[in-house]
This record gives C-alpha cells, structure tokens and sequence, in this order.
C-alpha cells in the first residue's frame, strides 16, 4: 500500500489503509508477477518490466491529502503546545539523573556495607564452628538435676548473646530465646536490657563507678550495701548490668589446653584499633602499619603463674609505653614454656599467620601490615622454638658460642651473614637434625627474625641484675677477708650493710637476707631485694658515685665506669629521637664496655668471660643493627605491657588481702562466738554486737 501511494505524481489523494478490496488484489498481482518473473528470462523478462498494471480505484477508497494536511497541522500545534508547557524539561531531566545518580550510589555504598558485614558475619560464624569450647563436653540438659540446668543455661545465654551480636545490625533487641530439650521440654532464657534504657550521661556515670570498683577491687556486695545506705549512687543492679553489656562488646573465649586461659579474636580486635587509628590519624591511610606483639610471664603468687600476650600499634609512638595501647588478647594461668602456649594459643597463632601471609581489610580496603615480635630473652626464645639462654647456643640472632660471646674483635656485620645469621626456614629444619645449634621446636610465628626485637627494659634489668650481683660479691668478699682477722664482740659484715645503707640513701627499698632452708633454718647463701626498673634506673643514675664507699679502692674506679658507661650507654639506645646513623656509634661503645667488663677477669671473680651473658652479647652485636634497620629502637619497649602485669599483679594482691581479712574476721567471730557459748550463753542482745566488741 505504501508502494502504491508513493506512485501517486500529482499526490491529489492516497489510498486509504485498511480496504480489503485493493488489498486482496495487489496480493494476488504480486503473487502472479512472482512467479511470471521465475519462470522468465532475457527478452521476456525485459517484456514483462514495460507490462502495465492499471487498477481501478472507486471515490471511497481514497483519503483526501487536505484531511492529512488538518491532522498534520494539529499534531503540530499540539507539539508547540507541549514544548510551551515543558519548556524546562532538560533542566527537569538533569535533576532527575542526579538523583537517581546518587541513590544508585548510597545503594552502592550500602550494598558495599552489607557485603562487608556478611562477610564478617560469615567468618564470625566460621571461627564459632571451630570454637570447640561452645560445645557442651558433659552431659545434655535432660540429663542433669535443676542446679545443673540453671548453670548450663547461664553459661548458652552468654554463649548465645555473643552469637547473635548482629540482631541490633537488623534493627532487632534479643530479648528472650527459646529452646527444646530432648525430651520435649521448653526452656526460655530472657535478657533484661533496663541499662541500655538510660541517657548517656547516666550509662556514663554508671561505667565510671564499674572502673572504680575494678580499680580498687571493690565487691558487687560491698558497693550494694554501699548505695542503700549513700543517696545518688546508681543501684547495684544496673553496675552488674553495666558490666555485662561491656562484656558483650567482645567476645572472650576459653583457651584450649590443660591450663586455664581466656582469649578474645586477634583479627577483629586488630582491625579494630587499626580502624581508630586511621580515623585519629588520616595521613597514614596508605602508609604500611607496624604492628607489634609482645608476651610475658608473670609469677602472681607462690604457686600462680601467668602469661600475657598483647600488641599495639608502633605508629603511636611515646603511647606504646601506657598499658592503655597495648592490648591484651590472651592470658593463660600456667608455666611459661613451649608446650604451654603451642596447646592454649593454637588459634592465636594461626590467626596470626594467616594475616602474615594473606593480609588483612578495615572497612573494604586492603591494609599493609608490618609484624614485629618483642618480649624478654626467654620469652623470644621459646616462641621462636631455640634453646633457653644457659644453653651452648642462646642467641636468637646467630650462631655464636656461649664460650665466644666475650670475643669482640668481630667486625659490626659479622653476625648478619651466613652462615652464622639465623633464619625461620632453617630452624624449621635444624630443630629436627641432630646438629640443631639450640633449635629444639618449630617457630609458633612466622615473623622474620629481622623484625623479632629484644626489649630495651629487660636488657636494663637483667645486665643490671648482674652488675649488683658482681658489686655484692665482692663486698661479700671483701667482709669475709676483714671478718676472718676480728675476735668475738667486733661488729661484722660492715661494707654489706654500708651497701644497703647507700643503696637506701638514693630513695630505694633494698635489702639483703639469708635465704632460708627447707626446714627453716638459714643458710649462707645470700637474696636480695629484686627492684623495678624505675628503681634501677635510679640505682645506675646514684650508685656509681658511691661505690667507693664499700669496694675494694684499687679497682673501684674500673667498677664505677663500668656502670657509668653502661647508663650512657642504655640512655643512647632508649632515646625516642635516635636515628639509623646512630648505629656504628653505638656499636663502638657497646664494644668497648664489654672489653671494659672484661678487664677485671682474675681480679674479680664476677667479670670472667663466661660472665658476659646473651644480653650483652646482643647488646654489641644485634642491637646496633635492629638501629639501623628500624630507627628508634625505644619504640619496641615492653613497658606498657610490663604496667599491665604489675596492674594485675596490684589487683591480685589487693584481692588476696581482702579475703585474708574477711577470713580472719571470721575465724576471730567464730571463736568469739564459741567462748560465749562455753561461758553458758543460749542468745544474744543487738548491744552483744556493736561495732568494737
């Protein structure tokens, strides 16, 4: 039909659409000049193309072209109508593609979050199923008495709380799970939530009264009999509430093992303080952060042992040094050794390898992470799978010979190259040869030794240790010379208690005594006062000024500048401004006061060469190197984490304290008690126990 309207020259008309008649005609024209044409060729073809085909068509088949021209005008008009209405549609469209541009980008953002938080979930529920402390290990609820069944429940509503952290994610308070036993017995388990109901100021009130009483180790019974009696103190209820939405926050679990211990994730608690950090400090958002763990055993009681593990982040420099940024992921009440921390932090240390080899994400984008291991001497030794320090081969570094520690005459890279520089693959394979140089396990981290860093305060406290122990004998040595020669009723051992007079006299608690004997009676061998490391630092500061007061005079000046040297020494190596250039200066020194140390051997029996410890050894050799590879090397101190020990070792004494005294209390009512009824009392008066009687 277009065809044939576009034939029509004079365009007087078109024919109408839609007549069966014309088109049922040039269907069946079509179809005839089809096949004509197939069955045609040459000069019938070019006769068929000059063939014409007249078609009749009647008045009421055809469309006058004025009544196309009216429609046309109209759609015309009403297009000038409409771009009159709609002149600012383009703006109009802007605005809308804005829009819809930034809700496909909070959607985004959002869907980003979700992936985030799924993923989290996921690897949360993950490490759940391979907690094997969240399974029950005795019998099944149906199969214990009531008391049981009360503390079973207990111990599955923190479990479950904890599992169902994200329910506040959904926008969802848990207030109550229900549960059925075997034998079809429901149990609910409700969680009350009146604290969470507060403003902020009183929730803060009420965290600032739990941090005294943890602080100064106060009673849940104490404070409550305290705020009946004392208006304006929030009730005891809502301090234990307080406690147990604080407890909430993070999930601590039970360490495997014989020995008792707890422990909370490495991963998110790192991820955590690395999310702070970079919102604190947004210019080390690309820089790689260094991260360092540190552990140490702590001997609370006579038969109570503990060892702490902990990180912090090096790029707070001077904070490291407060307990506050070090935190602790791990304690474990038993003895310091290999097999101890292999069975109870199995899961500490694999998270901690895993983030070593894969890396880690804050908030969807990758972090460059830097692991550094600190700790004491022995503490080193035993992660890294060596020998303990008395063995032939102590060091953790190298090679070296206990004999060959005092032998200085090396150059200053001697010990970083092979073959007497250790490395973690070559322990993993000596620690199963015979000719293992002290490797006797494999490493529980995966940590170069190039990053595994002594503690400056322990170097103090153990070379210190042996310089007072070497000043001790020799007084010692000096009185029993001077007291062989007096008769009876002459004063003896006066240059040891002249020494303990000096040492008071700079402002330390310093005593010497004879350790006792398994029967009690004394014997000759001599302990003295162990001091902290601000008390040494005093001592070094104080004593070598007054160490002519009780030495020997001919060797006393040598002695004095031994410990003069060694407190420059320490003061150098433990300033926060020390830069890599420092190194060979500090190799000089350290060197020149081990030979200094060494001079006295045959004069005095403390300063032989089998006398220069592992410390000293490191001292010379591998601290002038970790200078010059990290910088400042006070930033690997272990004293933020040494202020917790002794913070838990202040709350343990504190508590042992309290309980004496609440026990000898009561031992003393009970005996007074006693004696009333012997003396024929049946009952007593309130006046029979007023304060004081």
């Amino acid at each position: 039909m277009d065809l044939l309207n576009a034939t029509d020259v004079d365009g007087w008309f078109t024919v109408r659409r839609g007549c069966l008649r014309i088109d049922e005609l040039l269907r069946k024209k079509a179809s005839m000049a089809k096949q004509a044409f197939k069955q045609t060729t040459g000069r019938k073809r070019q006769q068929l193309d000059n063939k014409v085909y007249k078609l009749t068509v009647r008045r009421m088949e055809t469309e006058s072209v004025d009544a196309l021209m009216a429609e046309v005008e109209r759609c015309q008009n009403e297009v000038q109508e409409w771009k009159i209405k709609y002149a600012d549609l383009e703006i109009e469209k802007e605005k809308f593609y804005d829009e819809m541009k930034n809700e496909i980008n909070k959607l985004g953002e959002k869907i980003t979050d979700l992936k985030h938080v799924n993923k989290d979930l996921a690897a949360y529920v993950e490490a759940l199923e391979q907690k094997e402390t969240l399974k029950c290990k005795g019998k099944t609820l149906n199969q214990v008495g009531a008391k049981q069944v009360g503390r079973k429940l207990l111990h599955l509503r923190n479990k479950a709380q904890c599992a169902l952290w994200f329910c506040k994610s959904y926008g969802l308070e848990l207030k109550s799970t229900e549960f059925q036993d075997q034998d079809w017995d429901s149990h609910t388990i409700d969680y009350p939530g009146l604290y969470d109901k507060f403003s902020q100021d009183e929730n803060n009130k009420i965290e600032q009264v739990l941090f005294l009483m943890d602080k100064f180790c106060v009673g849940d019974e104490v404070y409550h009999e305290l705020s009946m009696i004392t208006e304006g103190l929030p009730k005891s209820y809502l301090v234990k509430q307080s406690r147990t939405s604080l407890s909430k926050t993070y999930h601590i679990e039970k360490t495997a093992g014989e020995y008792p211990g707890a422990s909370i994730s490495f991963t998110s608690t790192l991820r955590e303080h690395i999310k702070e950090l970079l919102e604190n400090s947004t210019e080390l958002k690309d820089s790689t952060i260094q991260v360092k763990l540190s552990g140490d055993g702590a001997r609370m009681s006579r038969t109570t042992n503990f060892m702490i593990i902990s990180f912090s982040l090096l790029q707070l420099n001077e904070s490291v040094m407060s307990s506050k940024h070090n935190r602790t992921v791990a304690i474990i009440n038993g003895p310091e050794k290999y097999a101890t921390l292999k069975a109870s932090l199995s899961q500490f240390f694999h998270e901690v390898n895993e983030i070593i080899s894969k890396g880690t994400t804050v908030d969807g984008h990758d972090v460059q992470l830097q692991f550094f291991l600190g700790g004491d001497m022995k503490f080193l030794l035993m992660i890294m799978g060596i020998n303990s320090a008395t063995a032939d081969y102590a060091c953790l570094w190298c090679k070296i010979h206990k004999d060959d520690r005092w032998d200085t005459s090396k150059p200053f890279g001697h010990y970083k190259e092979a073959p007497q520089w250790r490395n973690l693959e070559e322990i993993k394979k000596m620690c199963h040869s015979t000719d293992s140089f002290g490797c006797i396990n494999e490493p529980l981290i995966n940590i170069p030794l190039t990053n595994v860093i002594p503690d400056e305060l322990h170097l103090l406290l153990r070379i210190t240790d042996k310089l007072l122990q070497n000043v001790i004998d020799e007084v010692l040595e000096r009185d029993a010379v001077e007291d062989f020669s007096k008769t009876r009723g002459q004063t003896k051992g006066i240059h040891l208690s002249k020494l303990v007079k000096v040492i008071n006299s700079l402002g330390i608690s310093f005593s010497i005594w004879d350790k006792k004997n398994v029967d009690g009676s004394e014997s000759q061998v001599k302990d003295s006062t162990s001091l902290l490391g601000s008390q040494k630092k005093k001592l070094l500061n104080g004593f070598p000024s007054k160490l002519s007061e009780v030495l020997y005079p001919y060797t006393c000046e040598t002695v004095e500048q031994i410990w003069t040297d060694f407190w420059c020494l320490y003061n150098q190596i433990s300033d926060f401004n020390l830069s890599k250039t420092a190194a060979n200066a500090i190799f000089v020194q350290a060197k020149s006061w081990v030979e200094l140390f060494c001079s006295l051997k045959g004069i005095r029996p403390g300063y032989t060469r089998p006398r220069v410890t592992p410390y000293m050894h490191t001292l010379v050799y591998h601290i002038p190197f970790f200078v010059k590879m990290h910088g400042c090397f006070k930033k690997f101190t272990r004293q933020g984490q040494k202020r917790k020990v002794e913070d838990r070792g202040e709350y343990k004494k504190a508590w042992l304290r309290n309980h004496k005294r609440i026990y000898e209390e009561e031992k003393t009512f009970k005996l007074w008690l006693q004696a009333k009824f012997d003396a024929g009392y049946e009952s007593f008066s309130d006046s029979d126990f007023t304060i004081g009687k």
